[in-house]
């Protein structure tokens, strides 16, 4: 009976073990500044990023600039995008899962989002899903997206032909 008891306690030391943390100077990615990069000399910066959230975390969003699809958004993805400087037109919508040929209510409207962006600047955008997981297309500053950050992962944008 009492080896039971060891082997219970060596087991339990055994898994505490495996809860160590990492050690100082280790890198942690979850810490990494993933709006870190600065604009081209030539041109304005714009980070397009959607926070992690739960709720509506399974819904896309299609997001277009100047009328050009450029990425599908999936919860807690961003991407940096260089235009030139002038006026940029962003949109979004939701992506239309297997109900929507079954109920057509669900097809809803597009966000938009316009922005007269400048040479050497850098911009954020921040996806957030709205009542019925609509994305809302919103400027932000470069606090908010920081606050914003964590449980991000950088995406591909499609580029456009």
């Amino acid at each position: 009976m009492n080896s039971r008891y060891i082997v219970y306690i060596a087991l339990a030391a055994l898994l505490l073990v495996g809860c160590a943390t990492t050690p100082q100077g280790a890198s942690d990615k979850s810490k990494a500044d993933p709006f870190s990069s600065k604009p081209s000399p030539d041109k304005a910066l714009i980070y397009i990023y959607r926070p992690w959230r739960y709720g509506g975390g399974a819904n896309k969003s299609m997001l277009t600039v100047d009328g050009a699809h450029l990425a599908n958004m999936k919860n807690g993805s961003y991407f940096p995008l260089e235009v030139d400087a002038g006026h940029i037109e962003l949109t979004s919508q939701r992506i239309p899962g297997p109900l929507t040929g079954i109920i057509p209510a669900l097809i809803k409207p597009v966000s938009m989002l316009s922005i007269d962006v400048e040479t050497g600047e850098t911009y954020y955008v921040n996806i957030k899903m709205g009542f019925a997981a609509d994305p809302i297309l919103t400027l932000s500053t470069a606090e908010a997206a920081q606050d914003e950050a964590h449980k991000i992962k950088e995406i591909s944008p499609r580029v456009a032909e």
